[in-house]
């Protein structure tokens, strides 16, 4: 139950209300109501983020890089002194814990063998290459998931177009399930 309110609080502080062309024309929602939170524990793909994050943090050479303002989410979860439900992050080689949308099929894939480079794009197309896509905010990682977007209406806003967060309470009415990673980033140095 604490892990559940601390990752609503989460989607609650990092929800934006904005339009963007990956919402392909559907609704933005009002919200999301977190049902259940899974722990993955994959020891054969921690042992290789670990050496990746190594890595890293030679490449970094010393220096701890940084995000200019924080993410959205690790800001979120400091201010409201959650992040302890979660494990520590290591600043040194600028670690974060960001969302990635995705399908219930693809979520069961990722947990138990990993991200697959080669399905990169697959979902939504690859903008900015092959790689993993993440986000610091709940809204942006659903627009991945599967099913049709937000509350039941005909709302559609202009792409950039950033609403006022919906007032405090539940939600509306669960549309559709959505599957949101949260996921332990190693940033490195970010051209920003």
């Amino acid at each position: 139950p604490q892990v559940v309110k601390a990752m609503q609080s989460l989607f609650d502080g990092t929800f934006r209300k904005v339009y963007t062309r990956d919402r392909r024309g559907a609704p933005i929602p009002d919200g999301f109501r977190v049902k259940e939170v899974h722990r993955v524990l994959n020891d054969q793909v921690w042992r290789e983020y670990a050496a990746k994050r190594e890595e890293i943090r030679q490449n970094c050479g010393g220096k701890s890089p940084s995000l200019p303002d924080g993410s959205q989410t690790v800001n979120h979860l400091k201010k409201h002194r959650i992040d302890s439900v979660l494990p520590a992050l290591d600043e040194a080689v600028n670690e974060h814990w960001l969302f990635h949308g995705t399908t219930a099929e693809a979520a069961k894939g990722i947990a138990e063998n990993d991200f697959r480079l080669d399905l990169s794009g697959s979902n939504a197309g690859t903008l900015y290459g092959k790689g993993i896509y993440l986000a610091e905010n709940a809204t942006k990682s659903d627009e991945y998931g599967e099913g049709p977007k937000g509350p039941a209406g005909g709302e559609e806003a202009e792409m950039g177009y950033e609403a006022p967060k919906p007032p405090p309470g539940p939600p509306p009415p669960l549309v559709r399930e959505s599957y949101i990673l949260v996921c332990r980033s190693t940033l490195g140095r970010v051209n920003y």
